[in-house]
């Protein structure tokens, strides 16, 4: 009687397409020949007998991935979203390889649009995996991921003091007064004399006296996090982790403590890179074109972009053109051959990421007034 062999993938590829959801995931598994089933992972999944309602769902992956193709090598992806790389961090802790890709750069057909599921998803993104047609973003480390949070949840603080200012104004204007004339002065951007103005505003009624003083408070408040979270922004721009690089960003014009490390932090290794041209586009600096023949169209700037560290750029090269002859100069020279201010910013933008890229290759400050 012949010996019952054991089931052995040793050596093969399996390929896990992961749809990500906050309560389950949807997963299809296939090999290099054949599409094998999906199913979902939940806490109450009946395709995986042995889970228990506890566990996390990559060690239920894993476990299944173990039970039915043993000694395979599994390779994982998903696509970028809500949870960010917190699954990405759970499965290679568990020792499969794993990628998180740009939604847009997975391939789909237009009924693919049209009938959207979690199942078609996961069977797309495996499917890609499968054919080499996906290619992993970067993946941060957790230590700089924290950094980034501080960072970002600085400007989530920022967008809500302009909010409240915003709703102070339109409250002021829909009482009919005309602060722009009659508060002493020119400066009314919420200064401390402005506010202390606006606080001894008598609006009649007390309802209405607690809703001004209601929204002051919370533009005080929001202050106060704010002053507390740059503090700690400092701070970290004086560790060994960012000291050296910092130094030399805030040597360039119009590059503050904020941008400096946002770049930092959002960057994390300019290696990644392997020119400019690719930082360049990271940032969303370059512009879409189209060639057809003997037809070659450029457009606007790319829609893919960092917007954190694009909006920073720009904002940092409207300071550039006026505290850098060499800047000013290309500036001018832009507006000379037509171009719009925008676009000449935009082009000053780009001159500036490109040096902010040799400055942290080469470990270089800035040099004013250089024409390159």
């Amino acid at each position: 009687m012949s010996k019952q062999k054991n089931i052995d993938f040793e050596g093969q590829p399996i390929y896990v397409g992961l749809d990500v959801h906050l309560n389950s995931w949807s997963v299809t598994i296939t090999t290099d020949y054949i599409i094998g089933r999906t199913f979902s992972i939940n806490n109450t999944s009946t395709v995986l007998k042995s889970a228990k309602g506890d566990d996390a769902y990559g060690a239920m992956l894993l476990r299944y991935l173990q039970t039915h193709y043993p000694g395979g090598d599994y390779y994982t992806a998903y696509e970028a979203g809500f949870c960010g790389f917190s699954v990405h961090y759970e499965l290679t802790k568990l020792g499969l390889s794993n990628i998180v890709v740009n939604p847009a750069d997975i391939p789909t057909s237009q009924k693919q649009e049209v009938q959207k599921t979690d199942q078609i998803d996961s069977l797309k993104i495996v499917l890609a995996l499968r054919a080499g047609q996906l290619h992993g973003i970067y993946v941060p480390n957790l230590s700089t991921l924290n950094d980034r949070m501080l960072l970002r949840v600085r400007t989530g603080i920022v967008n809500e003091i302009k909010r409240y200012k915003n709703q102070v104004k339109s409250m002021l204007n829909f009482y009919g007064i005309k602060y722009k004339q009659d508060f002493e002065g020119t400066n009314y951007n919420f200064t401390r004399k402005f506010v202390s103005w606006i606080r001894n505003l008598d609006l009649v009624e007390p309802t209405g006296m607690i809703a001004k003083n209601m929204l002051l408070h919370k533009i005080e408040s929001h202050r106060e996090k704010l002053l507390t979270v740059t503090r700690n922004i400092r701070e970290l721009s004086r560790s060994d982790k960012y000291q050296r690089n910092f130094n030399n960003l805030i040597t360039i014009p119009g590059i503050s403590l904020i941008t400096s490390m946002s770049i930092l932090t959002e960057v994390e290794d300019i290696n990644r890179f392997s020119s400019s041209k690719k930082f360049i586009g990271y940032l969303g600096l370059h512009p879409t074109y189209r060639s057809s023949g003997e037809t070659f169209q450029t457009g606007e700037i790319t829609f893919r972009h960092n917007k954190y560290l694009r909006m920073l750029l720009v904002e940092s090269s409207h300071i550039a053109v006026q505290k850098d002859p060499a800047m000013m100069q290309e500036f001018i020279r832009y507006r000379k051959e037509g171009k719009e201010y925008n676009v000449a910013i935009i082009k000053i933008a780009r001159k500036l990421a490109c040096r902010i890229y040799y400055m942290l290759r080469d470990n270089r400050k800035y040099e004013i007034g250089i024409v390159k």
